[in-house]
């Protein structure tokens, strides 16, 4: 037996940019050792890995949200769970940095003094754009460089499942001019 990969609709997500409404795509993957793991779009965002456990029981060791329409509705940044964090993640100190000795200002998000996971810039609060081949998906996203990040960035994160359980995630950024670039996702674990 092969993983299967399950494509299904999610629901929907308003972009802030265009204020058009866009779908939100949910894909599962399963392997024959029974492992599940559920990914949205929005955020580029697990929704669930189930396991079983040592006495066959499988179980959901992901910690998120109880509500489906949470995943998608909470934008006030303060739980990060599960996704993608980017173009920095960490705090930026004063919510500033300098390249080539020009400084560029970022919103305070956290105690009105730091940025935190790249704000409101955040790839955790975009939609990503997906594509399958074989049990790989590949999700995209390119900034347009008018956020507080003005390098043009291509950003694409490769997540693949093997039959014998394994997940891995590769992520690689390019860019039209230097910037700094800190991608990492941020998983929460209930065990």
């Amino acid at each position: 037996m092969s993983v299967i990969l399950c494509q299904s609709d999610f629901g929907r997500v308003r972009n802030p940019k265009t204020n058009n409404c866009e779908k939100v795509e949910k894909f599962t993957w399963k392997t024959p050792n029974r492992l599940q793991i559920s990914l949205i779009t929005f955020g580029a965002m697990f929704t669930e890995i189930k396991v079983p456990d040592r006495e066959g029981n499988v179980k959901d060791i992901l910690l998120g949200y109880d509500e489906s329409d949470d995943c998608i509705c909470k934008r006030d940044g303060k739980f990060n769970f599960n996704r993608i964090i980017g173009p920095v993640s960490g705090i930026i100190k004063d919510a500033e940095y300098c390249v080539n000795g020009k400084f560029y200002d970022l919103a305070k998000n956290l105690k009105r003094e730091h940025c935190v996971d790249s704000g409101a810039a955040g790839l955790h609060q975009v939609n990503w754009t997906p594509f399958v081949k074989g049990n790989d998906l590949t999700l995209s996203h390119t900034t347009d460089g008018s956020d507080e990040f003005p390098a043009i960035l291509l950003i694409q994160c490769v997540i693949s499942v093997t039959s014998t359980n394994k997940m891995t995630i590769k992520m690689t950024a390019r860019s039209n001019k230097v910037s700094p670039i800190d991608l990492s996702y941020r998983f929460y674990f209930n065990l």
